[in-house]
């Protein structure tokens, strides 16, 4: 079976039901991390720093660092800095 939330009041009625789920099964206070919803992102990091041991023809990649963010403004400003 597939559940699919077209509307916004499936959304919110299965926000309610995992809710109570929790608080019932699980543990009250579990319910207030989960309504923080946070958000994965890649930013941009800066080029590791050359050992002089890479061969000649080394390609320098940026590295993938996922972070949890809850809070999009102090990244936005290091976005800012990156491009300018």
């Amino acid at each position: 079976m597939i559940f699919r939330f077209i509307t916004p009041e499936d959304t919110a009625w299965f926000d309610k039901t995992v809710t109570k789920a929790i608080e019932e099964y699980v543990s009250t206070g579990l319910t207030e991390v989960l309504q923080a919803e946070p958000y994965f992102v890649d930013f941009l990091r800066e080029m590791p720093e050359p050992t002089g041991d890479e061969p000649e023809d080394f390609v320098f990649q940026l590295p993938k660092i996922y972070e949890e963010v809850f809070n999009f403004t102090p990244k936005m400003l290091d976005t800012e800095v990156f491009l300018y």
